[in-house]
């Protein structure tokens, strides 16, 4: 998740404001009692802290939640679990990676979600009848699902609008199998969006990508 994809779900959840602070060679020497008094009290002007049971800060995570416990009323939250396993970043990672949406889903609370602006791309799928929106994924480190093609839904420029589809993730074999692409595939839909912004909610896994003998295949 992108970080400004972090501060508009904090914001949906409550937050009256989300600080980003940097975190450079002076943030990561700053000594746990350091952090408490520079960050915590000067900056942030925190009378209570909640914190998840894992957390650690200060140089080399010296500091732990009984350390902040000290000087601010803390509350530690335990971790969440499901299926009997915590649920963690890791975890949801290398589902994505599997293209397992849907225990992606179960896990965040929420469905995946790509955004992306609509490129120019061969139109190759609009000579068959089957048009599809190239998008652009920015920044280049957020995390793209296994290749295959996905059940989505569609929301386009914030519009409250939506629109179900197909997106399909790889490397398109039938037509140079070289270039990774995503194209997503509007149902009932055929109006010029180049330069859009698309929001793609990832529904379920349909099936991996299959090369067929030709484009009318």
């Amino acid at each position: 998740t992108t970080l400004e994809d972090r501060v508009q779900l904090l914001q949906a959840a409550g937050a009256d404001a989300v600080a980003v602070i940097e975190f450079d060679r002076e943030f990561a020497n700053l000594t746990p009692a350091e952090f408490i008094k520079d960050i915590l009290v000067d900056k942030l002007s925190a009378s209570e802290v909640v914190v998840g049971e894992n957390f650690t800060f200060g140089n080399k995570a010296a500091g732990k939640s009984k350390d902040l416990a000290a000087v601010l009323p803390t509350h530690v939250v335990p971790l969440v679990e499901s299926g009997g396993e915590v649920i963690s970043s890791t975890r949801i990672r290398n589902l994505l990676i599997a293209g397992d949406v849907t225990q992606v889903e179960i896990l965040l609370g929420r469905r995946f979600t790509l955004s992306g602006e609509v490129i120019h791309g061969e139109a190759r799928g609009r000579k068959i009848g089957y048009p599809t929106a190239n998008l652009h994924i920015a920044p280049e480190e957020k995390l793209i699902p296994s290749d295959g093609v996905y059940a989505v839904r569609v929301t386009i420029n914030d519009a409250k609008e939506v629109y179900m589809g197909m997106m399909n993730i790889g490397v398109r074999p039938t037509i140079d199998g070289k270039k990774r692409v995503v194209e997503v595939n509007i149902f009932d839909f055929d109006a010029d969006i180049y330069g859009a912004q698309l929001k793609v909610e990832l529904y379920y896994y349909l099936r991996g990508e299959v090369k067929f003998e030709g484009l009318e295949g």
